[in-house]
């Protein structure tokens, strides 16, 4: 509200007034605008804080610092002279940096990808969780606890790169280079045969026999002919410390394979190489124990392509019927034997029949 009274009549105090009103509305008006103005101003001006600089320069210490990506560098005069290569590089990576965390996925997507191709190739959909939480170094358990954690690039890039072998035919066994065997983890690869878990079964019998036979023996001398990665012996040698152990193969390399396991795994395995018992014949050994797992696939069963493309047929297949190897053992093996021994084989579970017959064969009625 505007009043003046210094005129002489009412119009001319109305009059008065109303300039009056129009100066204070314009003053009003040029305060809010100012005042904007200087708002703006401020909010395009840093408070001068180091948090809000881009990069500080320190001339006593020849030091510059790029607040952006916390580097500093104790070359201010090469910078100075436009030499950026060192702060270049760095924002180059932390920008690459900030894209991959934008990129990276989550335990749980990256399985669920592999396990939707594993099924849609008819494969098996575990093998994405076993192979991830074999590189990744945790146990089956711990996998469930970290799913929706970041897979870091270098572990998905290992992972990816693994399946892509698993895709291509390659078991999952060569992939990680080990597989369990009686809760003890051994090296495999292309030399050997994978161990499984029947063969588990072919251990526990035999340890089951050691206190049913020999409980009594303070020394328990036992072979192993056909070791491959020398799962069966050095197991046997593990779980029962009684037992003095000779293990043999015909290959070289898988040799190498079963020494490093034994070494590993801290078992006191004697390992020969030779075919078959030549190497135990050649120093007229006696054992109490004689294993053996040796090839008993016949030469025309159709098997899975994964085992076939990629396992050593020298221990997977074992001639027409798949008996070849244990009729060469039963022919050779008695000179070996102490007065009480013990055979211990696997054999395929529709060889029974074929088996009794050629136990018979060379032992007579056992």
């Amino acid at each position: 509200m505007a009043t003046s009274q210094d005129g002489r009549s009412q119009h001319d105090n109305r009059d008065k007034a109303m300039k009056a009103l129009v100066a204070r509305v314009y003053d009003y008006f040029q305060s809010q605008q100012t005042e904007a103005i200087d708002s703006e101003r401020k909010s395009k001006v840093g408070t001068g804080d180091r948090a809000e600089k881009i990069r500080t320069y320190n001339y006593p210490q020849n030091r510059v610092t790029d607040h952006r990506i916390g580097l500093t560098i104790q070359q201010l005069d090469r910078i100075i002279e436009g030499k950026l290569d060192d702060i270049i590089t760095a924002l180059i990576n932390e920008d690459q940096r900030l894209k991959l965390e934008g990129q990276m996925k989550t335990v749980r997507e990256l399985i669920r990808e592999a396990e939707s191709k594993l099924d849609d190739e008819h494969k098996d959909v575990n093998v994405a969780k076993v192979l991830f939480y074999h590189l990744a170094k945790k146990e089956p358990h711990e996998l469930y606890l970290m799913m929706n954690e970041e897979v870091e690039p270098e572990l998905e890039k290992a992972f990816l790169a693994g399946m892509e072998e698993y895709y291509q035919g390659k078991p999952i066994q060569y992939i990680k280079g080990c597989e369990s065997f009686f809760g003890r983890d051994f090296k495999v690869n292309e030399d050997v045969l994978i161990p499984r878990y029947e063969t588990e079964e072919l251990v526990e019998n035999i340890l089951y026999r050691i206190d049913d036979y020999f409980n009594d023996y303070k020394e328990i001398h036992l072979c192993d002919v056909g070791t491959g990665s020398g799962a069966i012996a050095i197991t046997l040698a593990l779980e029962e410390p009684r037992l003095k152990v000779i293990a043999t193969d015909i290959s070289k390399e898988a040799l190498v394979v079963a020494q490093d396991n034994a070494k590993t795994l801290g078992a006191n395995v004697e390992f020969r190489n030779g075919d078959m018992l030549q190497p135990l014949l050649d120093t007229h050994e006696k054992v109490d124990i004689f294993v053996s797992n040796p090839p008993y696939i016949p030469n025309n069963q159709d098997i899975e392509a994964m085992v076939k493309d990629n396992e050593p047929h020298v221990a997977l297949f074992g001639g027409n019927d798949g008996l070849y190897f244990y009729r060469k053992i039963f022919k050779e093996v008695k000179p070996l034997l102490n007065d009480k021994a013990l055979l211990a084989f696997e054999m395929g579970f529709d060889q029974r029949e074929l088996m009794e017959t050629a136990i018979k064969e060379f032992f007579g009625d056992y």
